[in-house]
């Protein structure tokens, strides 16, 4: 599909009818670089198999605290009102000054890190500050789940759901290596500030158009996988939103 795809829009017929999307820029990109098809195709496979399932996770989760924690809700949709209001289309402008809503998108990847296992592996034999010895070619595994709630880190609270720990006052104190839900240091992963912004224009559409809330009785039965989800899905319930009370 994305040979055919090639072929018109990358025609030299000038009438060929071009649209701004990804998949046209990846093909221009690989057209005018020389790029093999391969490359074309991890490189899209990449953003499909990487950014699909772990914004799906991320929204998820993300629903699930909002809806019992009404009051971050509401701080997160009075933020929306006041930057966008209750019908215009988020632009990357407005995203920037989403900053409660970030601050909420960072605790929820805290919590449940939609990747809650990752690994990297030595190219060189190393030692760690705490004399562990590496050998090259060691595949090492680690828990960004298991991270993220270690009280050495982030205090007794650990296990509390608190995004005013992302506010200006507190966020100083978070080092890098401390939050890996996109790993860190120069193997970060590219594609964090893509995954942040669809989040913050899918929650934000979300927030503008519809009220969750939750369901008696229901908790969702959290499952490690190569993503995090609930094993019995995330049921709650979805009202749409009247503007005229916005």
């Amino acid at each position: 599909e994305a040979k055919e795809k090639s072929g018109e829009i990358l025609s030299d017929d000038e009438k060929s009818v071009r649209h701004d999307n990804l998949l046209d820029h990846f093909l221009q990109h690989q057209a005018e670089n020389g790029l093999s098809t391969k490359y074309l195709r991890d490189m899209l496979l990449n953003f499909m198999v990487a950014g699909r399932d772990t914004t799906a996770s991320l929204l998820t989760w993300t629903v699930w605290y909002l809806v019992n924690h009404p009051d971050v809700a509401d701080k997160v949709y009075n933020e929306i009102m006041d930057v966008l209001g209750p019908t215009s289309s988020p632009e990357f402008d407005h995203i920037k000054k989403l900053k409660y809503q970030k601050q909420v998108l960072n605790e929820v990847l805290r919590l449940r890190p939609p990747v809650p296992l990752n690994s990297r592996q030595s190219v060189e034999e190393d030692i760690l500050p705490n004399g562990h010895y590496i050998p090259p070619h060691t595949t090492i595994t680690y828990s960004a789940y298991v991270t993220h709630r270690l009280p050495q880190f982030w205090g007794e609270d650990a296990n509390k759901f608190d995004p005013d720990r992302w506010g200006p006052e507190r966020s100083g104190s978070i080092k890098p290596f401390m939050f890996v839900p996109f790993h860190a240091g120069p193997r970060i992963c590219l594609g964090q500030n893509l995954a942040y912004t669809t989040a913050q224009v899918a929650l934000t559409r979300l927030l503008q158009n519809f009220v969750f809330k939750p369901v008696t009785g229901f908790e969702p039965k959290q499952y490690f996988d190569l993503i995090l989800f609930s094993r019995n899905g995330m049921e709650v319930r979805v009202e749409k939103r009247n503007p005229l009370e916005c």
